[in-house]
């Protein structure tokens, strides 16, 4: 009986240990909350391709790589890992650069991508293959690219644009076709030259007669 007491006792003073009250936060903790509400929130600054740059334009060819850099921006603390992708808004894909859940450090500054390299994949594998196109650089977090924007906390960024293409194929001279040339042109020229040696030679005639 003194066992059964003693065990309903201690189960009693723990049901009252639950519903006790909630710990008030310390001076040090609200003062914190309240500086990171108040701070901006962070993220990254691309620094290549500059913003307000014109558009960058780069190859999808053989041993031809892509370097996207940036600078960390008023963080409070380091991401876990970044991510980084293109998005193309002409086909609706995302193409993966840094993809899940290997990407980068998460004090990387810089990523070299070769598009070539993912286009010979896209090739075999069935993927999406990249096109001729303008694209949208995306670096985000651990929390997604939708994440919402937190003082001090890292804020995905879509801010960077740019441009890939294919290389044409050489053509020989030989071989070449102006398509925006006219065939009547030549006969045109020659009919105008004709005529201004006419005039010439009229000219040159009335002043002999003179």
């Amino acid at each position: 009986m003194l066992l059964r007491g003693l065990g309903a006792g201690l189960a009693a003073a723990g049901v009252l240990a639950a519903a006790g009250p909630t710990p008030t936060p310390t001076p040090t903790q609200v003062r914190r909350a309240d500086d990171d509400a108040q701070r901006p929130a962070g993220g990254i600054s691309i620094t290549e391709p500059a913003v307000n740059a014109a558009s960058s334009y780069y190859k999808i060819g053989p041993h031809e790589s892509v370097t996207f850099g940036w600078s960390f921006t008023s963080l409070t603390a380091t991401p876990s890992r970044l991510f980084v992708a293109a998005s193309c808004s002409q086909n609706g894909v995302t193409y993966p650069i840094a993809a899940s859940p290997t990407g980068l450090p998460g004090d990387a500054t810089n990523v070299t991508w070769y598009p070539y390299g993912y286009h010979l994949q896209a090739l075999q594998q069935g993927h999406p293959d990249l096109l001729a196109a303008k694209y949208r650089l995306l670096v985000y977090d651990e929390k997604g690219p939708d994440a919402g924007a937190k003082g001090g906390e890292f804020q995905p960024n879509n801010q960077a644009e740019f441009a890939l293409y294919f290389p044409q194929h050489y053509t020989p001279l030989a071989d070449w076709t102006c398509g925006s040339c006219n065939d009547a042109a030549p006969a045109r020229d020659s009919s105008v030259l004709l005529r201004l040696g006419a005039l010439a030679g009229a000219a040159a005639l009335g002043a002999l007669l003179l």
